[in-house]
C-alpha cells in the first residue's frame, strides 16, 4: 500500500493573486469540503498566492537564487503562516484534522527522509499532514522551496497512489485565453517539453514549473491530475483516481497524448 494521496492547492486558487493578503474563501471552502468528502488518506500542500509571493517579489526572493535578506525571509515566513492558519481552519471546519509541518532544509536528503517518516506517523494517527511553500535554509543563505517541489520530493519517498494539483483553471490549456482548450492527457516527454515552452510570473515559476514537476512525478510512475479546484466533482474524481475534466500526466515515460 502506498502513501497518502498528495494534493497541492495552488496559491492562485486559494487567494486572489491581484489583491495582497486576500484569501479566496469560496474556492478554499470548495476544495477543503471536496477533499474531506473524498474520504481518502491525504497529504495537503498549499501555495503562497497573494501572501508569500507578494512579499517574496518585494525582496527578490526566488526558488532559483540564494538570498541573505533577513527581513525578506522573516516577512515571507510570517505571510505564509498567516495563510496557513486560514487553510487549517478551512480543512478543520470541513471535518479533516490537519497537522502543520515545515520544510526547513530542502537541499538535505535527511530532511526529506525525516519528513516522510513523520507523514507516515501522522497519517496512521488519523491526521492530515499539511505543509506549504516557504522560505527555507539553503547553502549560503535562504531560498524559496515551492509547494510543487515539495510534492515531487515527497512523491519520491512516500509513493502515493496519485498526485493532484488543484488550480484556478481546469487543467493545462492549449490556449490560455480559452478555458475550454484543456489538454486531456500528456505523457512524461510531452509534459516536460511543454513546460519548457511555457512561462511563469511568480517567485516559483508559475505553470511552467508546475508542469515540470508534474512530469517529474509522472517519471516516477505516478499519475498526476491537474484540475480545477472550483469543481467539486473533478476534485473528488481526481483524488479517487477517476475520469476528470482536466489534464492527466500519466506515470511512465513516453506516453502519447489523446
Amino acid at each position: 500500500m502506498g502513501g497518502p494521496v498528495i494534493v497541492k492547492m495552488g496559491g492562485s486558487l486559494i487567494t486572489f493573486k491581484d489583491s495582497p493578503f486576500t484569501p479566496n474563501v469560496e474556492s478554499l471552502n470548495t476544495a477543503a469540503g471536496s477533499l474531506a468528502a473524498s474520504e481518502e488518506e491525504l497529504m495537503v500542500i498549499h501555495g503562497g498566492g497573494s501572501y508569500g509571493h507578494e512579499v517574496a517579489r518585494r525582496y527578490g526572493l526566488s526558488s532559483l537564487d540564494v538570498s541573505m535578506s533577513s527581513s525578506g525571509v522573516s516577512e515571507t515566513r510570517m505571510a505564509m503562516h498567516r495563510l496557513s492558519m486560514v487553510v487549517i481552519e478551512a480543512l478543520h471546519r470541513h471535518g479533516l484534522s490537519p497537522f502543520l509541518f515545515h520544510v526547513h532544509e530542502p537541499d538535505s536528503s535527511s530532511e526529506w527522509e525525516r519528513l516522510s517518516t513523520l507523514i507516515g506517523r501522522l497519517s496512521s494517527w488519523g491526521l492530515t499532514p499539511l505543509t506549504h511553500g516557504d522560505v527555507a535554509i539553503s547553502k549560503g543563505g535562504f531560498r524559496i522551496v515551492s509547494g510543487d517541489e515539495i510534492a515531487f520530493m515527497m512523491a519520491r519517498r512516500i509513493s502515493p497512489s496519485r498526485v493532484v494539483f488543484l488550480m484556478d483553471v481546469p487543467g493545462v490549456l492549449e490556449d490560455v485565453g480559452d478555458p475550454g482548450s484543456v489538454i486531456e492527457e500528456l505523457g512524461y516527454d510531452e509534459a516536460m517539453e511543454l513546460s519548457g515552452r511555457l512561462t511563469g510570473s511568480d517567485a516559483t515559476g508559475g505553470i511552467s514549473t508546475k508542469l515540470k514537476y508534474a512530469s517529474m512525478i509522472a517519471g516516477l510512475g505516478i499519475d498526476v491530475y491537474m484540475v480545477s479546484g472550483n469543481r467539486r466533482q473533478d476534485i473528488l474524481n481526481a483524488v479517487r483516481g477517476r475520469s476528470v475534466w482536466g489534464t492527466v500526466v500519466r506515470g511512465g515515460v513516453g506516453r502519447t497524448r489523446i
